[in-house]
């Protein structure tokens, strides 16, 4: 594409097994999903904001945008926003952002 010429091509988390929000209240549900490619594998990462419960981060995986996204892999980490930055390393870091009071 030359980045002005956008073309859906299919949609991540579309099966319960992924997200129910069934019971989601205004305001709460998924928050800052990011998209990174590396190494033949594409991932989205999320927060799912539930509210006076908290949230949680996980990501999903494909190897192929139009079809079937992986279940998530959550994983026990605060903040929101998140990011993953793959190193020339081979190690994979994951940022975001949270506010914590002085």
């Amino acid at each position: 594409t030359d980045l002005i010429h956008w073309k859906q091509v299919g949609h991540v988390l579309t099966r319960t097994s992924q997200l129910n929000l069934a019971n989601t209240k205004p305001s709460n549900g998924i928050y800052a999903p990011t998209i990174r490619y590396h190494e033949g594998i594409f991932y989205v990462v999320v927060t799912n904001v539930q509210g006076n419960k908290g949230y949680t981060n996980f990501y999903v995986t494909t190897t192929n945008p139009e079809g079937a996204w992986s279940d998530p892999i959550y994983y026990d980490q605060s903040g929101i926003d998140p990011s993953l930055f793959f190193d020339s390393d081979g190690k994979v870091y994951f940022q975001s952002n949270r506010a914590t009071k002085p």
